[in-house]
């Protein structure tokens, strides 16, 4: 990002209350969470709900409904690489534990 497009944020990014929580808290105060998590922006929206304008709201909802649709696609190859597998009869990985 160079100096223009960083003073140009600054300057566009509305006037918040000490309430909001930004993304950048969010990601602090829940290192579970990544920015491809729809879970974070479900958060964010829920814990600011009285600062969001309609249209961060819109944009919201669909960020939420991107991520989620992704995330899906992403568990439906996983269960398709282990069903196969599973009928080609390769066992999945386990670990021994010795009893001592």
């Amino acid at each position: 990002m160079n100096d223009k497009e960083i003073f140009d944020k600054i300057l566009n990014e509305p006037e918040r209350k000490l309430e909001f929580k930004s993304l950048e808290m969010l990601l602090m105060e829940y290192p579970i969470l990544d920015l491809e998590n729809p879970a974070l922006y479900q958060i964010y929206k829920n814990l600011n709900v009285s600062h969001l304008s309609e249209e961060e709201n819109l944009q919201l909802d669909a960020i939420i409904l991107k991520l989620r649709i992704k995330q899906t696609n992403i568990n439906k190859q996983n269960v398709e690489y282990l069903e196969r597998h599973l009928k080609e009869g390769i066992k999945p990985l386990t670990i021994e534990l010795d009893d001592e």
